[in-house]
């Protein structure tokens, strides 16, 4: 038996209620500090979805406290407004005090990070990697919409459920397949019933083989992140571009950073704008081979393991 690690899983409690929530939280934090007291860890590194209330008590739990933000804290380009959004800022700004160092899945996380630490933490952020190459396609028109990921309302799937509507009678051949799993799939499934139209599918969550298999079937991938979530990079956007795929995205999307001139982007929660980008890829013979192009340089570092969250980890550890 190898004890050089081992595993202690500590579930989360459920609620109804944002009261209910706020205990489960509470519970959930005591319980983990409970946990890291029987190891006397000499550094430990917390997830941004770990309450970030209980970073202080992490912090004093060992001799560093490591960061690694898979989400933003607010939606990029956006400003928290209003006296709630200065007060949650500051609450965060307050808690990261005790942070030393981070690892990022983002420039974006990176950047909001040093914001909320006034520059002290200047976290790394990552590259995804892919473990297989994938054969590359270049299409000159897009015709097949693939949507990846989950299936929630501030996911923006039913913003790209009523472009498809808006579009379809102008482009006889357009297709679009939705793929995933989440709390709003039975919404999904029984709207596309309704809309009664071949061309548009769900096809349920996706192993690893099949989702690359939805990808080498696609011309465009489409990630239409609302405002009201809180992206960290989306994934799915380099598994595409590891198929010479391009994506189209919302404005709040981190990925488009590093995905550059290989992605579409469009202003957040607006459907007119996701509408124009898609007419557009749709009728400008050409734009989305350009597209598919630039994604060369990305598709070399998804295999790049220097670039890799591990390798950022490694250098987090190791630097004073």
């Amino acid at each position: 038996m190898d004890r050089s690690h081992s595993f202690h899983r500590i579930a989360r409690g459920s609620w109804n209620s944002r009261k209910e929530y706020f205990a489960a939280q509470n519970d959930y934090g005591n319980r983990v500090c409970s946990a890291i007291d029987a190891f006397a860890p000499h550094l430990i590194l917390a997830a941004t979805d770990f309450p970030s209330a209980f970073w202080p008590r992490l912090a004093r739990r060992s001799q560093r406290l490591l960061l690694t933000a898979h989400n933003t804290f607010w939606p990029m380009g956006q400003r928290l407004g209003g006296a709630k959004g200065v007060y949650r800022k500051a609450q965060t700004a307050w808690r990261a005090r005790s942070i030393d160092d981070a690892i990022c899945t983002s420039a974006e996380c990176a950047r909001q990070i040093a914001q909320v630490t006034l520059g002290r933490v200047q976290g790394l952020a990552q590259i995804p990697q892919m473990a297989h190459r994938h054969a590359v396609k270049r299409v000159s028109r897009v015709r097949n919409l693939l949507y990846l990921g989950r299936i929630e309302h501030d996911k923006g799937v039913f913003m790209l459920l009523d472009a498809f509507a808006a579009l379809k009678s102008d482009f006889p051949d357009l297709t679009l397949v939705f793929a995933g799993a989440g709390s709003a799939t039975a919404e999904l499934e029984a709207l596309i019933a309704k809309l009664d139209d071949p061309r548009v599918s769900f096809v349920g969550k996706l192993d690893g083989t099949a989702v690359h298999r939805a990808i080498d079937a696609a011309d465009l991938l489409v990630c239409p992140t609302r405002t009201a979530f809180n992206e960290g990079l989306a994934v799915v956007g380099f598994e595409a571009a590891a198929h010479g795929v391009p994506s189209l995205m919302s404005s709040i999307v981190p990925a488009i950073a590093a995905l550059g001139d290989g992605c579409a982007i469009f202003e957040a929660d607006s459907q007119d704008a996701m509408e124009a980008e898609l007419r557009d890829l749709m009728v400008n013979e050409g734009r989305v081979a350009a597209m598919s192009d630039q994604l060369a340089v990305v598709r070399e570092a998804l295999y790049d393991r220097d670039r890799s969250w591990g390798a950022q980890l490694a250098r987090v550890v190791l630097r004073i």
